[in-house]
């Protein structure tokens, strides 16, 4: 049985933000919480405060804020600079079975719908993905360079499968004799391959990835995506001004 998670009550939230405020006149805040967003009634009551003050910040949730008109109405009114959102994958095959409900790959095609929703009010989409599933190949990455663009995603995460000791995935390819190592602590970076990929080699997938980080992080690339993020926010607000 899954226990209920708890939600901070709202009142207490603006008595931390009033005290940050005692502290620096303004300031940017992360809101730690790697899915905010879940319970969409909590999520506009902690907008709307959000909406009484011009404070920057950031926070993580998932693809389901990009359906929810009110929800991105209030985004664009609360000065949220970014959200993080774990997309994981730029194939739906390498979403199957990920998560307890296969929630993820059910929502694999409204992508790119979603980053546009975020993206359109002025508020940037940093999209996660990660490296090394089983249906992963050495086309993947050429696939995931292609989602990256196409998406005009404004800020991009990649990091590799890793699979912590303790984890169902650690349990699953310690059965398969497929970790290189039965303990890594020191290379649970998300950036060392650790486990013997399905369709690759160890070497093709680390030389893949590393050829993945150049292309995404590089100046050119990343001054693109966020030329791109601008374009987009101002031509919003033209079309709004007709």
């Amino acid at each position: 049985m899954i226990s209920s998670y708890k939600k901070k009550p709202i009142h207490l939230i603006e008595q931390e933000i009033n005290a940050i405020l005692e502290l620096w006149d303004k300031p940017f805040i992360e809101l730690a919480d790697d899915n905010t967003f879940v319970d969409k009634k909590w999520t506009k009551d902690l907008l709307r405060l959000l909406n009484r003050y011009n404070i920057r910040w950031f926070t993580e949730t998932d693809v389901s804020v990009g359906y929810d008109e009110e929800v991105l109405d209030l985004l664009a009114d609360s000065s949220c600079a970014q959200l993080l959102i774990g997309f994981e994958a730029t194939n739906r095959n390498s979403l199957d079975h990920i998560d307890a409900i296969n929630w993820k790959y059910k929502q694999f095609d409204q992508y790119h719908r979603v980053i546009e929703n975020v993206q359109s009010r002025g508020v940037s989409v940093n999209g996660c993905f990660i490296f090394g599933f089983d249906s992963d190949t050495s086309d993947t990455f050429e696939v995931a360079n292609e989602f990256i663009s196409d998406s005009n995603l404004s800020e991009v995460q990649i990091t590799l499968l890793t699979p912590f000791p303790g984890t169902t995935l650690y349990d699953q390819l310690k059965r398969e004799n497929r970790l290189l190592q039965e303990r890594f602590w020191e290379q649970c970076t998300l950036f060392d391959v650790t486990f013997e990929p399905k369709n690759m080699s160890t070497d093709e997938l680390s030389d893949n990835f590393q050829r993945m980080m150049t292309a995404t992080y590089s100046e050119s690339a990343v001054n693109k995506r966020r030329q791109t993020f601008r374009t987009t926010v101002k031509n919003k607000i033209l079309e709004g001004d007709r």
